[in-house]
């Protein structure tokens, strides 16, 4: 009887531990789908910057405060660039990805946002937001282009070719590297 119940018991912890291991042991499809991207260089280095591409990348920035990124666009036509899930260990972080598209030169790339017309997302993490939005208000007196976001999108016409960068800057790192999820669809 004893040994009945013991293989029972066996037989439980076994199928349990194999359902665990299949579960932990397959990835999350959004961890899956992203891709890490990580940038320490400076505006002046703009042509070595890292290249993303179409899809959802978690980009680190090298340096504690920012870097810049590089998309070449596939074909012609709209696309949303969304900036969310700003982090740092520990850190209250607020700061922005400005926008530029290059010839010989950088040149402010302008698109549709959620404040207007605007080359720059504002944007910050929880923690920093909690308590900018109680010293501040809730930012009612700040003009809407300029109020930091848990995440911002942009959306802009483009061409085929075309090179846009993205250069980050997030203030309050400390030593810690700051990093985002970049988030390039079509429209």
């Amino acid at each position: 009887m004893k040994s009945k119940n013991l293989k029972k018991i066996v037989s439980l912890f076994l199928a349990f531990a194999i359902i665990a291991t299949v579960f932990f042991a397959v990835p999350n499809k959004v961890d899956a789908a992203t891709t890490q991207v990580k940038t320490g260089v400076a505006m002046s280095n703009y042509k070595k910057a890292q290249a993303v591409k179409l899809g959802t990348s978690k980009v680190i920035l090298c340096k504690n405060s920012g870097g810049m990124t590089k998309f070449v666009v596939p074909s012609t036509g709209t696309y949303v660039f969304k900036i969310s899930n700003v982090s740092a260990p520990g850190k209250k972080l607020n700061g922005f990805v400005s926008f530029y598209t290059a010839g010989n030169y950088l040149q402010d790339l302008k698109g549709r946002t959620q404040g207007g017309t605007e080359d720059t997302l504002r944007v910050a993490n929880s923690a920093f937001l909690s308590s900018w939005n109680k010293n501040n208000n809730n930012q009612q007196s700040t003009p809407a282009n300029e109020r930091y976001l848990s995440y911002r999108t942009m959306k802009v016409k483009l061409t085929k070719g075309q090179k846009v960068y993205m250069n980050a800057f997030f203030a309050g790192a400390g030593t810690e590297k700051p990093s985002y999820i970049l988030k390039i669809t079509k429209a």
